[in-house]
């Protein structure tokens, strides 16, 4: 089997889709030969990316001679049909490849070419949200017009693939969810200096409980929630720290510390390489996920936060929400607060930072239940479905 895989954006971009599309391609390559088509970068980009995430190529890569431009609709529109001629000009000399990929935007070019000139390839696609419901810049005729084109669906949650199934009739058979991951065994191969490489970056953290938030500081993330709960938390023994904002982002997060009085337990930083974020996530002491009630996060994201706290153990507040409870179980795995309450996040907060005894519990959960979870487990399902899905009928 000979996977193209279809994806146009900033491999420079300090964004989730980057190692997450990384790790897939890594991991699909252990079982099976698979072509990158990707916006051009240089070499040295990718593979310090790679680095980044502490990995190496071992995939082929095709690079497009364009790169994304978001800034003004009209280039962003030119940039990405222009990658999408010259990747159906790809798929033309690989007939018999299969086509993967999670670019709505190159299944909306397809369908508006006459069905002559589509590609004759089984397309497989791995929606991440619904298009018109999570972005202004697309409608529900454009999202019907570009579903028509996929022959399976691979959605990262369940909110998804009810979308799907009740907004656009597709076939349930058709769709089989796959939730994001995590390389388990790189989370989870532990240094003893870990807690000593924490508060050597972060002094004001020696003797505290830590609570750790990563990821992007988007708005529907919630990280201002979580800041504007700080104040609301009793225990006096802890800090936070949030890693992982745009520059402009961890000014402006750091303005909120000021006004809400709080910047002196708290440390704000923008993006670090997974080989440096990982030490700090296994010497924390709780992990936050306070992500709003925005739709994309109600319904639809799988955080790869989400998976990479389970696997270093992290006892676990989240926000109250169907994504969410996909995955994660009450005093199980976690402990839920009302999604953008920072009392509520608060009270959580406290009451594990108080009870030892309950997070060593949800620790030993996290880690054993994260086992299902692991990015070849993801990447070995897709791929048999693909499989089955191709396998003749028997006679």
């Amino acid at each position: 089997m000979h996977i193209i895989y279809v994806y146009f954006n900033d491999l420079a971009a300090k964004t989730g889709d980057v190692p997450q599309i990384f790790n897939m391609l890594h991991t699909f390559a252990k079982s099976t030969e698979i072509t990158f088509l990707s916006a051009w970068a240089s070499q040295h980009q990718i593979n310090s990316r790679l680095s980044d995430f502490h990995l190496y190529k071992n995939f082929n890569q095709i690079r497009i001679p364009i790169k994304l431009i978001q800034d003004w609709k009209f280039l962003e529109r030119f940039t990405r049909a222009i990658y999408c001629l010259g990747a159906i000009l790809f798929v033309r000399l690989h007939p018999k490849s299969i086509i993967y990929t999670r670019d709505f935007s190159f299944l909306y070019f397809l369908s508006l070419l006459p069905p002559f000139l589509r590609p004759k390839n089984q397309i497989y696609y791995e929606p991440h949200k619904i298009y018109h419901l999570s972005s202004s810049k697309v409608n529900i005729e454009q999202e019907q017009k570009a579903l028509k084109i996929p022959h399976l669906f691979f959605p990262i949650s369940k909110g998804i693939q009810v979308d799907l199934i009740q907004l656009f009739n597709i076939d349930n058979q058709r769709i089989e969810v796959a939730s994001d991951g995590v390389d388990i065994k790189r989370f989870q191969t532990s240094k003893p200096n870990d807690a000593i490489l924490l508060k050597e970056k972060y002094p004001f953290a020696a003797n505290k409980k830590v609570i750790i938030y990563t990821g992007s500081f988007l708005e529907w993330k919630g990280v201002e929630v979580l800041v504007k709960a700080i104040k609301f938390i009793q225990s006096t023994d802890f800090c936070v720290l949030l890693i992982g904002g745009s520059p402009q982002k961890v000014n402006a997060i750091n303005a909120l510390c000021e006004t809400e009085k709080v910047a002196h337990l708290v440390a704000v930083e923008g993006f670090v390489t997974q080989n440096k974020l990982i030490p700090l996530v296994r010497a924390a002491t709780i992990a936050v996920i306070p992500n709003t009630k925005a739709v994309i996060s109600q319904y639809y994201t799988s955080p790869l936060k989400v998976f990479e706290y389970m696997a270093v153990g992290l006892p676990i507040v989240a926000s109250d929400l169907p994504s969410l409870r996909e995955i994660l179980t009450e005093k199980e795995h976690c402990l839920f607060f009302e999604a953008e309450n920072p009392r509520s996040l608060a009270e959580k907060l406290d009451f594990l930072l108080q009870n030892e005894i309950f997070c060593n519990q949800m620790r030993a959960n996290n880690l054993l239940s994260v086992q299902k979870y692991d990015w070849q487990i993801r990447a070995d399902k897709i791929l048999s479905t693909i499989s089955m899905f191709n396998k003749p009928p028997s006679p």
